[in-house]
Parts: C-alpha cells; sequence; structure tokens
C-alpha cells in the first residue's frame, strides 16, 4: 500500500474504457449493489455520520490525508424537482430531486 503522500490524485477523465466496464459489472453484481447498499445506510445514519466525520477531521488534524484531499464542509442551498417524461406517450415516468449545495472548493455555477 501506498502512503498517503505518494498518490496520484484521482480523475474520471482519466479512467479507461476497461476501467468503466469494471464498474458497469460491479453496479449489476447483486452482492455488489447489497454491500454497497450497505454502506450506504450505514453513513447516513446520523450517529454513524458524527462518528465519520469526526474520524476525517482528526486525520486532516493529524495531516495523514492524501495531499490532493480536501475536506469540504458541504453547505445546503435549494433542490429542484423535476421528472423524467416518456417520449411516447408524454406521460410523467419518474420524478425525482436534485439537491444544490455549496462548498469552499466548488467553483461557482455558469453558464
Amino acid at each position: 500500500m501506498k502512503h498517503p503522500e505518494q498518490e496520484e490524485e484521482f480523475k474520471f477523465d482519466n479512467m479507461s474504457r476497461e476501467d468503466l466496464k469494471k464498474i458497469e459489472k460491479s453496479m449489476k453484481n447483486p452482492e455488489f449493489m447489497g454491500l454497497l447498499n450497505e454502506y450506504m445506510v450505514e453513513i447516513s445514519d446520523p450517529k454513524n455520520k458524527n462518528e465519520y466525520d469526526e474520524y476525517l477531521r482528526q486525520l486532516e488534524r493529524e495531516k495523514e490525508l492524501p495531499k490532493h484531499m480536501k475536506i469540504a464542509e458541504i453547505k445546503p442551498k435549494f433542490c429542484f424537482r423535476t421528472f423524467l417524461v416518456a417520449q411516447k406517450n408524454k406521460r410523467h415516468e419518474m420524478k425525482f430531486f436534485i439537491n444544490m449545495c455549496e462548498s469552499e472548493y466548488l467553483e461557482r455555477p455558469g453558464c
């Protein structure tokens, strides 16, 4: 295992087609999706979230985070509610929400 300072910055645009295919294959694997779901439920639980946040702050204080990693405090701003619409019958197929937030590390949106 590499020391955190030796890790290269991860960027999605550096992923190969093979990497993307591996991710796609994993997302179709029920066992993997079950584990991912368990993890998402665990980190969504407020009592666990506080523990994870404190652990990350400890790593930051002790300068043990990888060089390229920063801990961002996300501030909620607003939420969009929108729909996917079927092309055939123009009916709403699915309602979903897009949560918008801000952080000192994110660029302001623009057109």
